[in-house]
């Protein structure tokens, strides 16, 4: 049975994202996402810096990305634009959802479990066996502080002045 799901990127407040063509269980594809994450440090920087500059030169669709199956080296077709993290939960028609997320370095998996890009758990026993059994993941490999609000759109700091500057008050009603 194929169970809905998609892999993506975050960065700059924006996700790139690719519809997983086969089953999307952890089995399939989540320790193959969590593979792909360096554990050695000077290793793990030079990967941040170069999925930064794949993600500003990839290729924006407007159709479905389907995520091949039997290729993990997928940064050359390209991804689907969404700015609403909504998507990265799962639901009703999705099941998985899997997210390299560069702005907050953390590996999510559904929305919910955020796991430190750079402390990410060790291959053994795997991601799956923490997510199928009442096993806790070790805290140091959990992200805490994840912002997935996206950029308001204009100056915060100038609005509050604009507001403070009008000098409001608050009166109560009389009848």
């Amino acid at each position: 049975m194929d169970i809905r799901g998609y892999f993506g990127y975050g960065y700059k407040k924006k996700y790139y994202r690719q519809h997983l063509s086969a089953n999307a269980y952890p089995s399939s594809y989540e320790q193959r996402f969590a593979d792909m994450i360096p554990r050695d440090p000077s290793a793990f920087k030079e990967w941040v810096n170069t999925k930064i500059k794949m993600l500003e030169k990839t290729k924006i669709s407007q159709g479905l990305m389907i995520f091949p199956y039997d290729d993990i080296d997928t940064d050359i077709l390209g991804y689907k634009l969404c700015d609403d993290p909504g998507w990265t939960f799962n639901n009703r028609y999705t099941k998985w959802t899997y997210v390299i997320d560069l702005d907050n370095l953390v590996f999510t998996v559904n929305g919910r479990t955020h796991l430190r890009l750079d402390n990410m758990p060790p291959r053994e026993p795997s991601l799956e066996y923490y997510l199928n059994t009442d096993t806790n993941i070790p805290p140091q490999h959990l992200g805490i502080a994840v912002n997935l609000w996206p950029d308001p759109g204009f100056d915060v700091q100038k609005c509050q002045e604009k507001y403070e500057a009008l000098g409001s008050s608050i009166v109560s009603t009389t009848e």
